[in-house]
């Protein structure tokens, strides 16, 4: 791994049910300071059992920010991880309702996070904007790829005539997205600085 003392990371995953048939689980991090890729995997294990090796990076990379997908099987790792982690470490999302209010000035930065839900909700909209927004950082030289197995599969991810995105058939997406969520993350951080 590529850790750095004094640096800031960001965890991404996602989750899977870890079936031997199904997509498997990712994982990739973030260092904030330098913008490089600094730890990229996959693994087959159950949602809450995800937990414990998100548990161990966020105590390797320095107390880092976890962001997981909040979907069916995403939620069952944050419970698990709001058991094994301080919760001031998981991504809570600040949805259009709590923005307003905040915008509004009828709460405060911490009673947003308060209200937040645990988790980066992906819809077909927002999905997009997170695949646009990591090409952008890597085109651009915000994020630095280290991982050779990520590049690999992000050669296999396209854009479909229905303005979604996704894998080609028979290849995985999952180490694409949790980039694109450590770096939706990233791009939150310094918009709120």
């Amino acid at each position: 791994s590529d850790l750095i003392d004094g640096h800031e990371y960001i965890v991404g995953c996602d989750t899977s049910l870890g079936l031997d048939t199904g997509d498997p689980a990712a994982i990739e991090v973030i260092d904030v300071t330098t913008g490089r890729q600094a730890w990229s995997e996959t693994m087959k294990r159950s949602p809450d059992l995800i937990a414990y090796r998100l548990a161990e990076l966020f105590e390797r990379f320095n107390w880092a920010t976890v962001v997981v997908e909040r979907n069916n099987t995403g939620i069952a790792t944050i419970r698990e991880l709001q058991r094994l982690m301080p919760e001031d470490y998981i991504f809570r999302f600040i949805d259009r309702a709590l923005q307003r209010k905040l915008e509004d000035g009828t709460i405060t930065l911490d009673e947003a996070q308060d209200a937040a839900q645990f988790g980066l909700p992906t819809t077909a909209a927002n999905k997009a904007d997170y695949a646009i927004a990591l090409e952008q950082a890597i085109r651009t030289g915000e994020i630095g790829l280290s991982s050779e197995a990520w590049c690999e599969e992000a050669r296999t991810v396209v854009w479909f005539d229905n303005g979604s995105w996704g894998a080609m058939s028979g290849y995985h997406d999952d180490r694409f997205m949790a980039l694109a969520l450590a770096n939706y993350v990233r791009i939150d951080r310094k918009s709120t600085r």
